[in-house]
């Protein structure tokens, strides 16, 4: 019977530790596409705050901005293999808005204010390869809509799709942008998510090492005089 309690209570803590760590990403809504510069802009809401995101680089086969009629590759069809909350991400991209890479090369992704944590969701990175500016981890993959694939020949800032790989990596740090290249194919897709705002700068900052230098000596010579005033005190009292 205690067995059975702890190993019940083990399951809840488990699953109180696999919900606390859960994060909500706030994910881009994508607003326009200008075929003749390759840029696609949108907003990312955080409270709040609006900040905008543009996509540069071009070559893409099409950009869906959530218009009605629009196919929503962000499916999760397969409850024991979720590609996008699978990890740590409660949210799957929602909608249909997707970018559409087709012709490679680089592209960079700029946000108008530093965001924290950012997100990059993937669909259809059959045989394609993404090498980026920023190291990345993998959250999670599994089978998305076009079918399943798994990430090869990973290291810090770079990875290869193999079969039809769909799942997030996540940039950890505060950023202004994120810059990648990856391979021309038919076309394979992104979404662009954030965990939120960047924190503030501590108010006053850090003092400088000199600035800490003089502080010190500051004390030191406070404390001189105290100790000189406090003999001269005290010499006084015994005559």
């Amino acid at each position: 019977m205690s067995t059975l309690v702890g190993g019940c209570l083990g399951a809840l803590a488990l699953g109180a530790a696999s919900s606390a760590s859960a994060t909500v990403v706030q994910w881009a809504d994508l607003t326009s596409y200008n075929p003749s510069t390759g840029v696609v802009t949108g907003t990312i809401t955080v409270g709040s705050e609006v900040i905008d995101i543009t996509i540069s680089g071009g070559g893409y086969n099409f950009v869906n901005l959530g218009n009605p009629g629009e196919t929503n590759y962000w499916t999760e069809p397969n409850a024991l293999s979720r590609p996008y909350t699978g990890g740590e991400v409660e949210n799957a991209p929602p909608g249909t808005d997707i970018i559409a890479l087709s012709t490679g090369g680089l592209k960079t992704i700029t946000f108008s204010q530093t965001v924290s944590n950012v997100y990059l969701a993937l669909v259809s990175w059959n045989g394609n390869s993404g090498v980026f500016d920023q190291p990345f981890e993998i959250v999670s993959s599994g089978r998305g809509y076009w079918g399943t694939g798994s990430f090869t020949s990973v290291t810090d800032t770079s990875f290869t799709g193999s079969g039809e790989l769909h799942g997030i990596i996540k940039f950890t740090g505060t950023f202004d942008e994120v810059s990648f290249t990856d391979r021309s194919e038919l076309w394979h897709g992104i979404q662009i998510g954030i965990a939120g705002l960047a924190p503030p700068p501590p108010v006053g900052g850090i003092p400088e090492p000199g600035t800490w230098a003089l502080m010190i000596s500051g004390f030191g010579f406070a404390g001189g005089a105290l100790r000189r005033s406090h003999r001269r005190q005290t010499a006084r009292g015994l005559a």
